[in-house]
């Protein structure tokens, strides 16, 4: 079933959310109720009020892992809490822009349309095409063979210099045409290059020998802080990640919000601006704990 938004029983909920993390600027909030009591539906439409408001929003979903660990992984050596902090990585990695994340490790999962890599490709090409002229003058040049050339240029009549500057200007648009085509096959092979962290599945996230199953935040968070940084990303709603009873992957998404609202890029030089998570959770979590 899809979220249904019903105004009379959902309005006041997303108008509370608003002013909890808008107003009062909560960095962490949680709604909470029973299954099919509407959150996704307040949520559906928190988020559709949020983006017409100007904020920018990622969302992180677990339905399809509502069956125990063995549904995220089959790694037995992690922990529930390493699992869903994978699995959430992986989700923000995801809806992350390509064409801004130039800097990221992850950046080669995502298929960068042909016309936002034109002006890198435009800019190698000009630069191979300077060289080119420079390599194919620069002997002549340097033997003393320019002042023949004028001379021999000078002694054309009209039409034959005519005829030999369109000569020139078709082998110049073929030799650009050729190395746009030679810097667009480089830039291609050069980006094949970056999928050293990339499984034939999609993103190949681990954790160090050494480290163990502490946290995938810590060992990503350089990654993390980027994602929010370029994506400017100031509000995350998780859902279904309560399904699995585990309050230790609450504490790391703190721990997480705290972090990205202490990073200058994020938070600005006046840190002015928010990150903020809002979770979808039963009521029994916080019962689960005694």
């Amino acid at each position: 079933m899809t979220p249904k938004y019903d105004s009379s029983q959902h309005g006041r909920y997303v108008g509370r959310l608003n002013d909890a993390l808008y107003k009062q600027n909560c960095k962490n909030v949680a709604l909470s109720g029973s299954y099919g009591s509407g959150k996704s539906s307040i949520l559906e439409q928190f988020a559709k009020e949020a983006k017409a408001g100007g904020h920018y929003i990622a969302k992180v979903s677990l339905a399809n892992f509502c069956t125990g660990t063995s549904s995220i992984g089959t790694d037995s050596k992690l922990s529930t809490t390493a699992l869903l902090e994978r699995e959430i990585l992986g989700q923000l990695l995801y809806q992350g822009d390509p064409s801004k994340a130039s800097k990221s490790s992850f950046n080669q999962v995502h298929n960068i349309a042909l016309y936002r890599q034109i002006p890198k490709i435009l800019s190698l090409s000009l630069v191979l095409f300077t060289a080119i002229i420079i390599a194919m003058l620069l002997p002549g040049a340097i033997k003393g063979d320019a002042e023949r050339w004028f001379n021999a240029l000078a002694s054309m009549n009209d039409d034959s210099l005519h005829h030999y500057l369109l000569i020139l200007i078709a082998i110049a648009v073929v030799t650009f045409f050729l190395t746009t085509i030679i810097s667009a096959c480089l830039l291609s092979s050069i980006n094949s290059l970056h999928l050293k962290s990339i499984s034939a599945s999609g993103l190949n996230l681990s954790l160090d020998k050494e480290v163990g199953d502490s946290s995938y935040f810590n060992k990503y968070r350089d990654e993390l802080i980027y994602l929010f940084e370029i994506n400017k990303y100031d509000t995350v709603i998780f859902e279904d990640i309560d399904r699995f009873d585990d309050l230790g992957i609450f504490d790391e998404l703190r721990k997480l919000n705290d972090l990205l609202n202490l990073a200058p890029g994020i938070v600005g030089k006046k840190g002015n601006k928010v990150v903020r998570f809002v979770y979808a959770i039963k009521d029994s979590i916080f019962t689960f704990g005694n």
